[in-house]
């Protein structure tokens, strides 16, 4: 508008030069839009809309071109062809520059959120062991000393106080700032004769939303560590609901329910018997290696096959191997295929409790209750 505004013929040309190369670069650009409408890989939400908007602007930018070529004929070509080249070039080494520009703010956007994403994963880690260890330290100490019960506070664990591996159990862990981004609760639960304490919850709280999965966690007495997966999420849309989910599932990663599955697969095609040993099984999976034992990731499998009282009946254990860190509880499953549980650093036994439906039956479970913000 300022070139052809002027009386100057060399100004008029020119500025029609520039309205032709940057329309005929817009009308291209229309063109490939318009094609790219067949040929995407997402439906488009507003198809009519972006057809209507680009048959107008290609119109429009036709007609502006066709418009400088008049203005041309009568102000001068030379002038004009030299704008519009002058025009395009700037177009394209424009258009160059932003794709590079557009290249390496993705390419450091990615690495920014994947530099969020590491930490808050280390810091999701990292309050997921302080809870693991605790716990641990509290369980082993209660079974330890059970009519003492649970200890009043973190601080009242004993000093010297370690686990198998040599970890010492010190109450500093859970300290403001051992973590940063969590804070942790220790809490007894006191016996309904109020004599000691027979249970406790500890929770890893988040200091606030927004970090990606630092979510809230909590631990008792069971050795269970559940996860509010998706609390940290500030744009929630209506059809999201977080999650209270077990994380670690270690009754799923102890592998015992597919070795009894394997077993039971045995039994059908040698009647109804279960193996005398584990690499009896060989035919269905490979376990010639082993006997009645086998270790798989974070758990030991050991098999009791069937005695002379009991020949069709058999007993599977998941002792975890790396308590306190990878895993705290252990699994047995009894000769009627009821599989119990124990959070003690020992072998389970028939007289353990038994695992939660929500667990057997893979649902999730919703019998933990903590306070949250």
């Amino acid at each position: 508008m300022l070139l052809l505004s002027r009386h100057s013929e060399e100004s008029k040309a020119a500025g029609a030069g520039v309205a032709a190369g940057l329309f005929t670069c817009g009308s291209l650009a229309a063109i490939l839009t318009f094609l790219a409408q067949f040929v995407s890989f997402f439906p488009d939400p507003y198809p009519s809309e972006n057809l209507i908007s680009i048959l107008v602007f290609v119109v429009c930018a036709v007609w502006i071109v066709i418009s400088a070529f008049r203005i041309a004929a009568q102000a001068g070509w030379g002038v004009f062809f030299l704008a519009g080249a002058a025009t395009l070039v700037c177009m394209i080494v424009g258009g160059h520059s932003l794709e590079n520009s557009e290249y390496t703010l993705d390419k450091q956007y990615d690495q920014q959120q994947a530099q969020t994403l590491t930490g808050s994963a280390q810091t999701n880690h990292d309050a997921h062991r302080v809870l693991a260890l605790l716990a641990s330290c509290l369980i082993q100490y209660h079974a330890t000393h059970p009519d003492a019960g649970f200890p009043a506070s973190l601080n009242a664990l004993p000093r010297d106080l370690q686990l198998p591996q040599g970890t010492v159990c010190s109450p500093s862990i859970a300290d403001a700032g051992s973590v940063p981004g969590y804070t942790f609760t220790y809490s007894p639960v006191q016996e309904s004769s109020g004599s000691g304490f027979n249970d406790f919850l500890l929770v890893a709280m988040p200091l606030k939303k927004g970090a990606p999965r630092v979510d809230p966690m909590a631990v008792g007495s069971r050795g269970r560590i559940f996860s509010y997966l998706g609390w940290s999420v500030t744009d929630q849309q209506p059809e999201f609901v977080p999650a209270l989910t077990e994380i670690p599932n270690d009754f799923q990663i102890s592998g015992v329910l597919s070795l009894r599955e394997e077993i039971r697969l045995f039994m059908k095609t040698n009647s109804g018997i279960p193996p005398a040993m584990l690499s009896k099984m060989s035919e269905h999976s490979d376990k010639s290696e082993y006997n009645e034992a086998l270790t798989d990731r974070w758990y030991r499998l050991e098999y009791f096959p069937p005695t002379a009282d009991a020949p069709k009946a058999y007993m599977l254990s998941a002792v975890c191997q790396n308590y306190g860190d990878a895993c705290i509880r252990s699994f047995l499953v009894d000769q009627d295929g009821e599989i119990h549980q124990t959070s003690e650093l020992r072998q389970p036994t028939p007289q353990d409790p038994l695992i939660p439906d929500c667990e057997k039956y893979s649902q999730t479970c919703r019998d933990i209750d903590w306070p949250l913000p």
